[in-house]
């Protein structure tokens, strides 16, 4: 399917769920019903109202490094959001480009998106947020087509609790 400039709101008719949703096919922008589009709310918007925008840290008086990534949350382009994470000068950029998110409960998030897009590396992953009063925790993450990564909040390859993020700015 070719993808196409053109952003779009779909709804999850079945459960009621409104989410927002970010690069569509021609397909899905043909057969949206008008009620799905009116109904949803746009990824920026979600974002703005989870408070979401912005930098976060695990400490945000230290520099980025390993140890202590930054991540901004922000929109390059309009109707776009996009993860930047921060590990220092001597690392490059994890980049997220989100494709849709929906509440999936009053401090939860779920959200696809796009790990390294337009890359060799590029990922599409399901990451589940646990948002409230300026922290971040990422409860979920599974890559498409490979193992849970994070669940329940915990790494299941470590068995340590995922950090808790602060909102510096």
């Amino acid at each position: 399917m070719r993808l196409t400039a053109v952003w779009t709101i779909a709804a999850a008719l079945l459960t009621g769920t409104v989410f927002a949703t970010g690069l569509a096919t021609e397909t899905v922008l043909a057969s949206t019903p008008p009620t799905a589009v009116a109904d949803a709310v746009p990824l920026d918007v979600l974002f703005g109202e989870m408070e979401l925008f912005g930098l976060w840290a695990l400490d945000c008086r230290r520099q980025p490094t390993p140890a202590n990534p930054h991540f901004r949350i922000g929109t390059p382009d309009p109707g776009i959001v996009e993860e930047v994470h921060d590990h220092g000068p001597e690392f490059g950029a994890n980049r997220y480009r989100i494709v849709s998110a929906q509440r999936s409960g009053e401090d939860l998030l779920e959200v696809v998106a796009v790990f390294q897009p337009g890359t060799a590396a590029e990922q599409r992953q399901t990451l589940v947020f646990q948002i409230g009063r300026g922290t971040r925790r990422t409860m979920f993450n599974q890559p498409e087509g490979a193992a849970v990564r994070v669940k329940d909040g915990v790494v299941v390859a470590t068995g340590r609790r995922t950090p808790l993020m602060r909102k510096c700015e």
